[in-house]
């Protein structure tokens, strides 16, 4: 058990995506499950419908802490102190570009092509994403 963030959190409310609503919920389960979490941070969690939902609750004191996504922490640095799960918490979330075959638009390939820049990866970086090399 990481009993370092067990102590952090403590009794203290914590928001947490309702796993049976979104899969940031789902994800947040497991990674606390696999660090021997989930029944200690489930009897005071919040539960929340989004991540962003679990932001505001910080933001406005109803929760201590709350798990979210990286990048909503560094959009917000002023608001919000992090701390990254360690790595065997779970797996990483890839988030993949899509195009429909039905419809296209010609902004579409504008869109991938300056995904493929280095300023929007500099950029994606800087908000907390991985970008492969």
């Amino acid at each position: 058990m990481h009993a370092d963030i067990a102590q952090l959190v403590g009794a203290a409310p914590i928001a947490i995506v309702d796993p049976s609503v979104a899969s940031a919920g789902a994800d947040s389960r497991t990674a606390l499950e696999r660090l021997g979490l989930w029944e200690a941070m489930q009897s005071h969690s919040l539960g929340v419908v989004s991540t962003a939902d679990a932001a505001f609750l910080l933001t406005t004191g109803k929760a201590r802490f709350a798990v979210v996504y990286c990048n909503r922490c560094r959009c917000r640095s002023r608001a919000f102190r992090g701390r990254e799960l360690p790595d065997d918490a779970d797996h990483a979330i890839e988030y993949w570009v899509a195009e429909t075959v039905a419809v296209r638009s010609p902004e579409s390939a504008k869109f991938l092509a300056f995904l493929g820049q280095s300023q929007a990866k500099d950029q994606l970086r800087a908000d907390g994403l991985e970008v492969p090399r």
